[in-house]
């Protein structure tokens, strides 16, 4: 099979993450920024293209928060199915849902469902031995396939072992620091071991971002704490469009005393077991999973009650015990789940690409559907490599040294600048302001906070001076980077004057017909300009089968 090794193969993946120094330049046809479903969905699908492809991954192998996704996998069959996945996707979507996209996701959907259990994803079968069907939340369709409530790490960890058969360069635990453009487009990126503080430079004539989370920009989410929009970040810096990047799904999200447990992502597990909640302020206002986010108490008032589905969840999630108090009613709070919005996947700038939850597909508009995440990341990164074509890249091994440069800067920076402080102080701000919770003032004061906080970043160093696995320090390089997306979610929420989805603003309580429309966000030298983008037509590539 094309791009396939040997088990020597299965060694060059790996190899790629020692800490050895690095070299002037490694050249690519395309590197691939993000470990979860969606990079390694997009990585193999470049490498049966013959393409020579690298995998960069901030999280370790097989460690990516991807894997935490409880709900399903929608796969509807047959015109019935179909309809009836249509016509949820795009009540779910409030508006911003593009018809074609879904219809287009509707119909791979299938196709890819049996790719992923070919490669070992071990999806429920029913008495007859074919794939169990189940119905999500309040999706009016049994048409979403689970594997227990862990569906997220089955489709995962079967990326993850044919990643391994493939022509693939993996460096996990690496940072991506800065996108590198010439005259043409993208020339290739520069990236920093973790492990030996060394920085690399990858040329490459095509970039995939697919790793968009934006969950640890606040203080409570079951997203990994370092996704704090690195992609949108990369991407801004190097002139494209992100559209709707106000729009960031909520979920409950577990109350706990345990900080390993805080924030676990309890919405989507309920909704596959079709648990009830209690202490909710207001009816859910929709099927979308962020309906009944928006409906919970923020003081921790509200609770999920397992006690109808005690015997699924013995059988599918025996580990949730030790999370839950009871089956019958642990407190939940709103918690960050999944950024809606993202880079427009026609970037405008050559080579560069986006997937996933970093791209703003349109098959989610202002709504996640029970089941459509998993869907999302893996049509959407099949898709964008459908459209790469190999380009030269020139790109100049100096910027390797100016970017090691750039680190030891950083490490001689102000120490009385205390990193972990602004983290706190972001992810409060987010929290407070750009939270469900949204109003003129509160976003003002909100975008003055986020540029004193970047300023500040950009001024600190870290606790540790060191280079071999100073987290400190990438902790601080992530916090530059996530007040560029933080700042993007507050222009667009600025922009967007009018509540839609979880875009919630009390100044604007009612969905506006003038803004059923994208907001349009681009950073220029004068700071971020704002348009709508009521014309945009996402990238109509067929999801090959």
């Amino acid at each position: 099979m094309a791009g396939r090794r040997s088990w020597k193969g299965h060694r060059c993946f790996v190899r790629a993450n020692s800490g050895r120094g690095s070299v002037s330049l490694i050249e690519y046809d395309l590197v691939v920024v993000g470990g979860g479903i969606a990079g390694l969905r997009a990585a193999i699908a470049a490498a049966e293209s013959d393409l020579s492809v690298a995998l960069i991954s901030r999280a370790p192998f097989g460690a990516h928060h991807d894997g935490n996704i409880r709900d399903g996998l929608n796969a509807p069959a047959g015109d019935s199915q179909i309809e009836q996945f249509r016509s949820d996707a795009l009540a779910a979507g409030s508006g911003l849902a593009d018809a074609a996209a879904v219809s287009r996701s509707a119909d791979a959907a299938v196709a890819e469902a049996v790719a992923t259990e070919h490669m070992g994803a071990a999806y429920a079968r029913s008495a007859d031995g074919g794939l169990q069907t189940f119905r999500l939340g309040q999706n009016s369709g049994d048409y979403s396939l689970r594997a227990g409530w862990w569906t997220g790490r089955a489709v995962l960890n079967s990326l993850l072992d044919q990643a391994c058969g493939y022509a693939i360069d993996g460096y996990f635990e690496w940072l991506p620091l800065e996108l590198h453009m010439d005259e043409v487009g993208v020339s290739g990126l520069t990236a920093l071991n973790i492990r030996s503080g060394q920085v690399q430079a990858f040329a490459c004539g095509n970039v995939l971002l697919t790793d968009g989370a934006v969950g640890g920009l606040y203080s409570v989410s079951g997203n990994a704490r370092h996704s704090a929009g690195t992609a949108q970040s990369l991407a801004a810096a190097a002139g494209a469009v992100l559209l709707d990047p106000e729009l960031v799904e909520f979920v409950p999200g577990l109350v706990s005393s345990s900080p390993a447990a805080a924030g676990a992502v309890i919405g989507d597990a309920a909704a596959a077991a079709g648990a009830r909640y209690s202490g909710l302020r207001s009816e859910p206002d929709g099927i979308a999973l962020g309906a009944v986010a928006r409906a919970l108490d923020p003081g921790g008032g509200s609770r999920v009650d397992f006690s109808d589905c005690v015997e699924e969840l013995e059988l599918f999630a025996p580990e949730l015990r030790g999370l839950l108090d009871d089956y019958f009613g642990a407190a939940v709070v709103p918690s960050a789940h999944f950024a809606l919005g993202g880079i427009a996947p026609d970037t405008g700038i050559p080579g560069l690409h986006a997937a996933g939850e970093a791209a703003a597909g349109s098959l989610h508009g202002a709504g996640l559907l029970p089941g459509n995440a998993l869907l999302d990341l893996l049509l959407s990164a099949k898709s964008a490599v459908s459209r790469i074509d190999p380009r030269p890249a020139a790109l100049s091994e100096s910027v390797r040294w100016r970017a090691q440069e750039g680190i030891q800067l950083t490490l001689a920076g102000d120490s009385s600048i205390d990193p972990a402080v602004l983290w706190n102080r972001l992810r409060g701000l987010m929290s407070s302001n750009l939270g469900l919770g949204r109003d003129v003032s509160g976003l003002a004061a909100a975008a003055d906070q986020i540029a004193e906080i970047g300023d500040l970043a950009r001024r600190a160093a870290p606790a540790s001076s060191g280079y071999h696995f100073n987290l400190e320090l990438v902790r601080l390089l992530e916090l530059r980077q996530g007040v560029v997306t933080a700042a993007a979610i507050a222009a667009g929420a600025g922009s967007r004057r009018e509540s839609r989805g979880p875009h919630q603003r009390a100044d604007f309580p009612n969905a506006d017909a003038d803004f059923a429309d994208h907001s349009a966000i681009r950073f220029s030298a004068s700071g971020w300009r704002s348009d709508r983008w009521a014309d945009y037509e996402p990238a109509a590539a067929e999801v090959p089968a």
